[in-house]
């Protein structure tokens, strides 16, 4: 009966420290969602503010570099080529990637490809 009552007693407090456990950790998920949320809020913000310096404080010289080089005058499919180009920087922003993956999504066609020859860069010098 002893033993019962301490096995008892053992499964008690191994299911409390479990539950101690998961509640721990779906409050850490659930700060970190929570986190995640604002941080998508903002840059959704961002975007639609077109507030380039907060989303990124590289994007408004690299935006000024392109129009130099004509982006803003070279249509691509339904927009401008600019306006593709910072669409894909801002969906993968969006996509919770890092500013530096947003930033090769910006350049990522702007030495020209296969499908496109938009050169906006020659690779030989830029």
């Amino acid at each position: 009966s002893s033993n019962n009552s301490s096995n008892n007693d053992n499964n008690k407090n191994q299911e409390e420290t479990k539950t101690t456990a998961t509640t721990s950790s779906s409050s850490d998920a659930q700060a970190l969602l929570q986190s995640r949320f604002a941080e998508s809020n903002d840059v959704m913000e961002w975007i639609l503010q077109e507030d380039y310096e907060s989303l990124d404080e590289t994007l408004p010289v690299s935006i000024k570099e392109l129009k130099k080089r004509g982006a803003h005058r070279c249509w691509h499919k339904h927009s401008t080529f600019l306006q593709h180009l910072l669409g894909v920087h801002n969906v993968l922003r969006l996509w919770d990637q890092s500013k530096t993956t947003a930033r090769v999504g910006l350049l990522h066609s702007a030495y020209s490809n296969s499908y496109v020859n938009l050169a906006l860069f020659d690779p030989k010098h830029d």
